[in-house]
């Protein structure tokens, strides 16, 4: 297969997926993760979320291939990340301050979630991963997919914290805005610990293009 094709496929379908049914549950916990602390912390989040996805794309490594063992606990623990963290934000726990690794890792938590998601486009690009004469040039395929999809996810996170803060701000205090921040974060927490993506992503592919 030719490089330059598959390369520029392997990048166009991570910016395609955003208007996949599958990203739109992760929405209200990435836009969570990264309201009101800034470009830093929403790429800190894309981050973790990439890495977990490589990893997990990666199948024929050792890392890749543990973590498959254990997806399904991976998962439950990653939802009880994210609610923990939520619950932070919204004063109910005493946890760490809002540093960029727990961004990482709140990422990483995001991706375990929505890994069980995966749509058509991307079951081919994990098939060439798979299938490529390296595992180097399937990792870096991977990595070109998470890359494109990360820039465009970053994009839409910081347009919808933009389109949700204007009116908060104007009417809400500081505190009331991290409320709801962590409110959807724990909501999402909730929703990949009881395994509920997975549902919600198959009622919505009637209403979006899948990708």
């Amino acid at each position: 297969m030719d490089a330059a094709p598959t390369v520029f496929a392997a990048l166009g379908a991570g910016v395609l997926s955003v208007v996949s049914p599958t990203i739109v549950p992760l929405l209200p916990g990435l836009v969570g993760a990264s309201w009101n602390r800034g470009t830093a912390h929403a790429g800190a989040v894309l981050l973790g979320f990439s890495i977990v996805f490589v990893a997990l794309g990666a199948s024929a490594t050792a890392v890749g291939q543990a973590l498959l063992e254990h997806l399904t606990l991976c998962e439950r623990l990653a939802g009880a990340f994210l609610v923990l963290l939520g619950l932070r934000d919204i004063g109910a726990l005493k946890l760490g301050g809002h540093s960029l690794i727990a961004s990482v890792a709140a990422g990483a938590a995001l991706s375990f979630g929505w890994t069980p998601l995966a749509g058509v486009v991307l079951n081919q690009i994990l098939a060439i991963a798979t299938s490529a004469e390296t595992i180097d040039r399937g990792v870096a395929l991977l990595t070109l997919y998470a890359a494109g999809r990360a820039l465009a996810l970053t994009g839409l996170a910081l347009l919808i914290g933009t389109f949700l803060r204007r009116p908060v701000d104007a009417s809400a205090p500081r505190a009331q805005i991290q409320l709801i921040a962590g409110a959807a974060m724990t909501f999402t927490g909730a929703l990949i610990f009881a395994g509920l993506f997975p549902r919600i992503a198959a009622a919505l592919v009637p209403f979006l293009p899948v990708a």
